[in-house]
């Protein structure tokens, strides 16, 4: 099985790398180019690794529990996400179509949070009336921390690979083959849009993987981390904690960032320059050491989480070097988004 998983995730890569090449023009024909740059590249990234994932998906055998409804879903969230990129569509109705999405993950699929552990040491907390909610707002928090950190070449890819490795890591440890396969697999397809969003291939076949993508890879992510944590067998492959961890810089990321515009009586969903990569370009740093450093604390993050969790260290523990964690953050955050102001004014 696995000799003909590995062949068949090798295709796919292959496959993902015709489509980068075969979509780039027809992209620039019908107007799906990012249109802040001036060198307007195609938002395709994202297109072609739903195209070469569902296509991997319908060779093997099901990698996922509720794999056609999964293929639904993110089909769904390509189209909602092609249409964005394309004509830039409010926020609101982006939204009402996630929750829609996540409403059938959690009503039609059971697919929902259920307990969250040990966070506060008074024992295992678990979600009654509140499960549905707490599922909703993990699920467009997800989609939505994986949106917000696409602002550097290549980052959103790096740190979904970092994930998604992280996810299969988490689902072999607990003997989830099918599933380890699914995450592996992802990753690799991944690794040529990652080339082409960073110009290896040249500047020409340059690509961005847009909304479409980051929706989708957000999605991805967040329905892997609610069946890691929540498994029907009653032994769930990673605790909640640990999925804290895994996806602790865009979660992080984005927290600080609606905390921040709520602080200056901004909304939510506007966009600004205030993320960790801007601020870290506003400090003097290049894109590429960006990526790298974010890069760095991702991997840092989810490893610190699996060694949690091999080492069976209490989630209590785990729950508060996070906030912690998230603390420092916060405190390193507002250091230098005040240094970039300073910087700013004075020139």
């Amino acid at each position: 099985m696995y000799i003909y998983s590995l062949s068949m995730i090798a295709v796919f890569c292959l496959v993902n790398v015709a489509l980068i090449q075969l979509l780039a023009k027809q992209a620039r024909r019908v107007g799906l180019v990012d249109r802040r740059s001036t060198e307007q590249y195609p938002l395709i990234g994202g297109v072609c690794f739903f195209a070469a994932t569902v296509g991997l998906l319908s060779t093997l055998e099901p990698l996922l529990p509720f794999q056609s409804q999964y293929i639904f879903c993110v089909t769904v969230l390509i189209c909602l996400g092609v249409i964005d990129d394309r004509f830039d569509i409010s926020y609101r109705y982006r939204l009402i179509i996630q929750s829609f999405l996540a409403g059938i993950m959690i009503f039609g699929l059971n697919i929902k949070i259920t307990e969250l552990g040990d966070l506060i040491a008074i024992g295992d907390i678990t979600l009654l009336y509140t499960s549905h909610i707490v599922t909703l707002l993990a699920i467009l928090g997800a989609i939505n921390a994986f949106n917000m950190i696409d602002g550097v070449d290549g980052l959103l890819i790096t740190q979904s690979i970092i994930t998604l490795v992280a996810i299969g890591i988490g689902f072999t440890l607990s003997g989830n083959y099918q599933e380890m396969v699914f995450c592996f697999a992802t990753s690799a397809i991944l690794l040529p849009c990652l080339r082409a969003n960073i110009g290896r291939w040249g500047q020409k076949r340059k690509i961005f993987m847009g909304d479409a993508g980051s929706t989708l890879i957000g999605f991805t992510i967040i329905w892997l981390l609610i069946e890691a944590t929540t498994q029907e067998s009653g032994q769930s492959s990673i605790r909640t904690v640990t999925a804290l961890w895994l996806i602790a810089v865009p979660l992080m990321d984005m927290a600080h960032v609606i905390l921040y515009r709520i602080k200056l009586e901004r909304s939510p969903f506007k966009p600004d320059y205030n993320h960790l990569h801007h601020t870290l370009i506003g400090l003097g740093l290049s894109e590429a050491k960006t990526r790298t450093t974010m890069s760095l604390i991702g991997i840092y993050a989810a490893g610190f989480g699996l060694w949690g969790e091999i080492t069976h260290i209490p989630e209590a523990v785990m729950f508060f070097v996070f906030l912690m964690a998230f603390a420092l953050f916060c405190a390193f955050k507002h250091y230098a988004l005040r240094r970039v102001s300073r910087n700013c004014r004075g020139r």
